[in-house]
């Protein structure tokens, strides 16, 4: 996900973590312990939600002329940025430089298949 669809998406899930507490404080419903429920489960999937998107992520990173390798990001952009970073910084002449292609978001798979190009 880019930076702005996750700012996006955190701010409806703020939005609508604020609108459900409100309305658990101020249930007076007759079957109150059911509804109670139902918006504790809610809650807990929104503030679960929530924690995945501000917290970092691991990402593939993918270098132009082949290779791979991992790095951390809350984000795709900070994932590049962060890759950069760490794999670009020119200190070793006696190889070429590396350039990042581009970054995705790892998956258990995807290492998987990625590390049987060294058996």
């Amino acid at each position: 996900m880019t930076k702005a669809a996750i700012t996006k998406e955190i701010n409806e899930i703020e939005a609508r973590i604020y609108a459900l507490s409100s309305v658990a404080v101020h249930s007076v419903t007759t079957d109150h312990d059911d509804k109670c429920d139902t918006i504790n489960t809610m809650l807990e999937e929104y503030h679960a939600r929530h924690h995945y998107l501000i917290g970092s992520k691991e990402y593939m990173v993918h270098f132009e002329g082949g290779g791979w390798n991992t790095c951390y990001g809350v984000n795709k952009e900070g994932a590049f940025e962060n890759a950069v970073k760490a794999f670009c910084n020119g200190d070793n002449s006696k190889h070429a430089p590396l350039v990042v292609k581009s970054v995705s978001l790892a998956s258990a798979e995807g290492i998987e298949a990625a590390m049987r190009l060294f058996y």
